[in-house]
C-alpha cells in the first residue's frame, strides 16, 4: 500500500497492468514506494545523480522495491548502481538515464551484489539509456548458488550515442539465472548484446525468453553458453560482424524469425573479442558446443544488403571448419530457414560451414552453391529433401569396401591392405588399411553427378589420423568433403557424410588419406552414392575382397569380388556340393 504523505507527488503507474505487479514485486503493505527525488536526485543531465539512486535502491534491504522515476528527467550517473533490495521494480515513467563513465566502457550501469552474492528480482518498464556502458549485469561471484536471480523487462531503449560500438558495451550478461522475460528492445551502437550463461562449474541459465529485439549497428548480437530452455523470438539485427554464438553446454533452445542483415558489410568488420573468433563473420554460430541438444532454427534468415569489401564467412557454421574431426552438435533447420548465398562480396563466405551433427528440413535452397573443403560433411547430416533425392539410390564406386578404392596418389609405398572376417556369424569382411608413407591418398576416380552424394563409411581408426576425403581431380587441388574418422580403438562407428555437388559429373577422388606414414584404421563398409542417406545398411549383393576366405555355411549364397592388382575381378559364389561341403565357384570373369 502506498504511503503518500511519506512519498508524495509519486505519478501514476503503469507498471503492474502491463507487466503484473503483483506477480514479481510484490504488491502488499510492505512494499516500499520510492522516487530518486525522494534521495536528492536533480535529474537535469548535469548533476552526479549517482548517490541518490545507490541511497535509493539500498533503502529497503529485506522489503520489495518499487521505484517510480519522474517524467521528462535525465539521470547522469558516473558508477555503478548495485541492487540492495531482495525484489526491485522501476518505472522510468518517461525518464532517461544517461551513463558518464569517461573511457571506461565496459563498466556496468546496473548490477547485482557480488560480493554478498544476495539472490534479487529485478523488475523494469520502459528504460531509456544513452552512453558507453554495458547495461545490467546479473551475475554470481561463486558458482551453484543456493537461490537464482530474475530479470523481468519490457521496452528498452540503448544508444551508445557515438556511434563507434565501443568494445566492452552491451545490453545484458547473466549468468546462473532462473528465469528472465525480457520483451521489445531498441539497442544501437554497442558491442555485444547478449551475454547469456556460462560454463561448468557454474549452473545452466533456464527459463528464459527474449521477443522482439532491435539491435542495430553493433560488433556481436549474442553469446550464449551454459544455457537451457531457452526462447528467442523475432531478433532482428542489422549490420553486425557476428550474430548468434553458440559456445557450449546448450540445450532445449529455439531460435524463431530471428535474421541478420549486413552481416561483416564493409564498415562492420570491427570483431567483438567476446565471441569466439571462430563465430566473427558468422550470423549463427555453434562453436565447441558438443553437448547441444535439441537447439532448433525456425524460419531464421540471414539478408545481404549489397555493397563490397565484405568479411563475411558463413551465414550458419556448426563446428570448426578449420578441424576435420566432426562435432557432435544437434542443430535442427526448418523449412522456411534461409541463407543469402552471397554477403556483400566477401571472398570467404559460404551460406553454410557445417562439421557436426544437423538436420535440414524441406527443399534445398543452395543449388548453385559450391562447398569448401569443409562445408557440408559431418557426422549424420540429416537432410529431408524429397524434391532433390533420386530415386533409387545411384551406386557411384564398383563396390562397398575398401577395395573399391583402387587408385593410389602420392608418394612411396602403397597402404597395407589385410582382410579380416567380423567375426563367427557376419557375412562381411572388414578390412584393416596400414599406410607406409605420408601423404598417400588411397581413392578411386569417380564422376559425380549434380545433387546430393553421400559416403556411406563403416569402420574406425586404430592409431592416427586417417581422414574420408572427396578431392576435385586438377590443378589446384579441391577438397569438397574432407572428415576425421569419428570413433578410436575397436569402436566402429557408422559416418554419413553428405554433401552437395553442384557441376554435373564432376571428375573426383574418393577415398581415404593420412596424414603420418603409420596411421592406421579398419574399414567395414566404404560405399559412395548419388542421394541422401539411407536409413539402414543394407547387406551387400556382392563383397568385394583381395582373397577368398574359407568357405563355410556362413558364407552359402554370397557372392564375393575378387579384386587384385593388375587383374581382372573375378566373380565367385558360396555353394553346396553333393557331399554337403562349402565350397566356391567361378561364376564368370569381369
Amino acid at each position: 500500500m502506498r504511503n503518500s504523505t511519506f512519498f508524495p507527488q509519486l505519478p501514476k503507474t503503469s507498471l503492474g497492468r502491463q507487466l503484473s505487479l503483483s506477480a514479481f514485486v510484490g504488491a502488499s503493505p510492505d512494499t516500499v514506494f520510492v522516487s530518486p527525488e525522494t534521495f536528492a536526485a536533480v535529474g537535469n543531465n548535469v548533476a552526479d545523480d549517482t548517490a541518490a539512486w545507490q541511497n535509493m535502491l539500498n533503502s529497503a534491504p529485506t522489503r520489495p522495491l518499487y521505484v517510480v522515476c519522474q517524467p521528462g528527467k535525465t539521470y547522469r550517473v558516473t558508477n555503478t548502481l548495485v541492487f540492495g533490495s531482495v525484489r526491485t521494480a522501476i518505472e522510468w515513467n518517461g525518464s532517461k538515464m544517461r551513463a558518464d563513465f569517461g573511457l571506461n566502457y565496459s563498466r556496468v550501469l546496473f548490477s547485482n551484489n557480488k560480493v554478498t552474492n544476495a539472490s534479487c528480482l529485478v523488475f523494469m518498464q520502459s528504460p531509456n539509456i544513452t552512453g558507453n556502458c554495458w547495461f545490467i549485469d546479473l551475475r554470481f561471484s561463486v558458482a551453484n548458488p543456493p537461490a537464482g536471480m530474475s530479470l523481468f523487462l519490457n521496452d528498452l531503449y540503448y544508444n551508445s550515442m557515438d556511434g563507434n560500438r565501443r568494445e566492452g558495451t552491451g545490453l545484458f550478461r547473466l549468468a546462473q539465472v532462473d528465469f528472465v522475460d525480457v520483451r521489445k528492445v531498441e539497442a544501437w551502437n554497442f558491442d555485444l548484446g547478449i551475454d547469456l550463461g556460462s560454463l561448468s562449474p557454474e549452473r545452466n541459465c533456464t527459463q528464459i525468453e527474449f521477443t522482439n529485439l532491435s539491435t542495430n549497428q553493433c560488433r556481436a548480437a549474442a553469446r550464449i553458453r551454459g544455457t537451457s530452455k531457452a526462447r528467442i523470438n523475432g531478433m532482428d539485427i542489422m549490420k553486425c560482424n557476428s550474430g548468434f554464438s553458440f559456445e557450449g553446454e546448450n540445450a532445449l533452445i529455439e531460435l524463431k524469425h530471428c535474421h541478420v542483415e549486413g552481416l561483416a558489410m564493409d564498415g562492420y568488420q570491427l570483431t567483438s573479442s567476446s565471441v569466439s573468433a571462430e563465430s566473427h563473420g558468422v550470423a549463427f554460430s555453434f562453436i565447441d558446443d558438443a553437448q547441444a541438444k535439441s537447439v532448433v532454427l525456425s524460419q531464421c534468415d540471414t539478408i545481404d544488403l549489397g555493397g563490397s569489401g565484405g568479411t563475411a564467412v558463413a551465414s550458419l557454421r556448426v563446428g570448426k571448419t578449420v578441424s576435420a574431426a566432426p562435432y557432435n552438435h544437434n542443430i535442427k533447420l526448418d523449412n522456411d530457414c534461409s541463407f543469402a548465398l552471397n554477403m556483400s562480396e566477401s571472398a570467404n563466405y559460404q551460406p553454410i560451414r557445417n562439421r557436426g551433427k544437423m538436420k535440414w528440413v524441406g527443399p534445398w535452397r543452395f543449388e548453385n552453391f559450391s562447398p569448401p573443403p569443409n562445408g557440408l560433411a559431418d557426422l549424420d547430416f540429416d537432410i529431408e529433401d524429397t524434391m532433390h533425392n533420386p530415386m533409387p539410390y545411384i551406386p557411384l564406386l564398383g563396390g562397398n569396401t575398401v577395395l573399391s578404392l583402387r587408385n593410389g596418389v602420392g608418394a612411396g609405398l602403397a597402404p597395407t591392405i589385410t582382410p579380416t572376417s567380423r567375426g563367427t556369424v557376419a557375412r562381411e569382411f572388414a578390412h584393416r588399411v596400414t599406410f607406409n608413407s605420408a601423404p598417400y591418398d588411397l581413392v578411386t576416380t569417380v564422376n559425380l553427378p549434380y545433387g546430393w552424394i553421400t559416403i556411406d563409411f563403416q569402420g574406425y581408426r586404430i592409431t592416427g589420423n586417417p581422414v574420408i576425403v572427396v578431392r576435385m581431380v586438377g590443378s589446384p587441388f579441391t577438397d569438397l568433403l574432407r572428415v576425421q574418422f569419428s570413433s578410436l580403438n575397436d569402436r566402429p562407428r557408422r559416418q554419413r557424410l553428405l554433401f552437395w555437388n553442384n557441376a554435373p559429373n564432376l571428375n573426383c577422388y574418393v577415398g581415404i588419406t593420412n596424414q603420418a606414414a603409420d596411421d592406421e584404421c579398419l574399414i567395414y563398409r566404404f560405399d559412395c552414392y548419388s542421394g541422401l542417406p539411407k536409413r539402414d545398411i543394407p547387406e551387400p549383393d556382392m563383397q568385394v575382397v583381395s582373397a577368398l576366405p574359407a568357405a563355410e555355411s556362413r558364407w552359402h549364397g554370397k557372392k564375393f569380388v575378387v579384386r587384385q592388382s593388375g587383374q581382372n575381378d573375378t566373380l565367385h559364389v558360396c555353394l553346396r556340393d553333393a557331399a554337403s561341403a562349402f565350397v566356391f565357384r567361378q561364376v564368370d570373369a569381369v
